[in-house]
C-alpha cells in the first residue's frame, strides 16, 4: 500500500545550494506515505546536502551518545536538521577480510597495522551521521510495524516526541 521506510545514508551539496531537480522529482515519484531519512552530512557545515535538505526527508544530524546528547564537533547543522541521533563509536557489522595496509607514510591514507574481520561476526566501530541515520530508520520502521494506520505526519511527529529541541541540530534523540 505504499507504506515504508527508505533510509538514504548518502548525500551532495550542489554549487547554488538548491535542491537538484532529478533528486526532487524522484523523490515526488515516491508513495505520499513513505518516510525517507537521510544523513545530514559530517563537513562541520551549514550548507545544505541532498537529500537530507529536501522538504519531503528527515535530515538527521549526530550527537556524541552521552547523557547531553552533545551535537558532534563534526556534524553539519543548521535549521533544515530535523533530528539528531547518536554517530559516535557505533558498533555495527563489518566485511570479513582484511584491510588494505598502509606503509605510514603521511600521504598514505592507509593503516599501516591492517585489521583483520573473522567469522562468525565481524563488527567494527563506526561514526558519521550514515550511521544515526539508521536508527531513526529503524525507529520508523517499527512505529509503522505496531501502528500500521499512523500517516507520514504522525510518524514524524511521534518521533520528535522521542527527543529535546536544539536548534541547528532538531530533536536529538536517544534511541540506540
Amino acid at each position: 500500500g505504499g507504506r515504508g521506510v527508505l533510509n538514504l545514508s548518502l548525500g551532495i551539496e550542489t554549487i547554488d545550494g538548491y535542491e537538484p531537480v532529478a533528486l526532487r522529482l524522484a523523490l515526488a515519484q515516491l508513495p505520499p506515505e513513505v518516510l525517507v531519512v537521510a544523513a545530514a552530512g559530517n563537513a562541520r557545515s551549514g550548507i545544505p546536502l541532498w537529500p537530507a535538505a529536501s522538504k519531503r526527508v528527515i535530515a538527521v544530524a549526530s550527537h556524541q551518545g552521552d547523557e547531553a546528547l552533545t551535537p558532534s564537533s563534526w556534524s553539519n547543522y543548521g535549521s533544515w536538521i530535523d533530528v539528531s541521533a547518536r554517530g559516535e563509536a557505533v558498533v555495527s557489522t563489518f566485511v570479513i577480510g582484511t584491510e588494505t595496509g598502509g606503509t605510514g607514510a603521511e600521504d598514505d591514507p592507509y593503516d599501516p597495522e591492517p585489521d583483520t574481520f573473522e567469522p562468525p561476526g565481524p563488527y567494527a566501530m563506526w561514526t558519521g551521521t550514515s550511521f544515526s541515520t539508521p536508527q531513526v530508520t529503524g525507529w520508523l520502521a517499527n512505529l509503522l510495524t505496531d501502528e500500521p494506520d499512523v500517516t507520514r505526519a504522525q510518524a514524524q511527529t511521534r518521533l520528535q516526541e522521542q527527543g529535546r529541541f536544539s536548534a541547528d541540530y532538531g530533536y536529538r534523540l536517544s534511541i540506540l
